[in-house]
C-alpha cells in the first residue's frame, strides 16, 4: 500500500518551493528594466497591466515546471512503495 503521508510531504515540499520561487521572482522584478512596458502601452496596456502580464508569465512558467517535477517524483515514490525491490 502507498504511504500517503510521504506523498503528501512531497506535495507540500513542491508547494513551498513554488511559492518561494514566485516571491523571489517578484522581488527580482522590482529591479528589472521595464522599458518594454512602453511597447505594452503602445498596444493599449497600462504599466500596471504590463507588470501583471510579466508576473503571470513567470508564475505560469514556474507552475508548469514544478507541477511536472512533482508528478514525476510522486510517480517514482509510488513505484518505489509498490515495488520496493525494483
Amino acid at each position: 500500500m502507498v504511504e500517503k503521508d510521504r506523498l503528501f510531504q512531497i506535495v507540500l515540499e513542491y508547494r513551498e518551493k513554488l511559492h518561494k520561487k514566485i516571491r523571489d521572482r517578484e522581488m527580482e522584478m522590482e529591479q528589472d528594466n521595464t522599458n518594454h512596458y512602453l511597447i505594452y502601452q503602445v498596444l493599449g496596456f497600462t504599466k500596471e497591466q504590463g507588470y501583471q502580464i510579466d508576473l503571470q508569465q513567470n508564475v505560469g512558467r514556474f507552475l508548469y515546471k514544478y507541477a511536472g517535477s512533482m508528478l514525476e517524483d510522486l510517480t517514482i515514490e509510488c513505484l518505489k512503495q509498490v515495488y520496493p525491490n525494483a
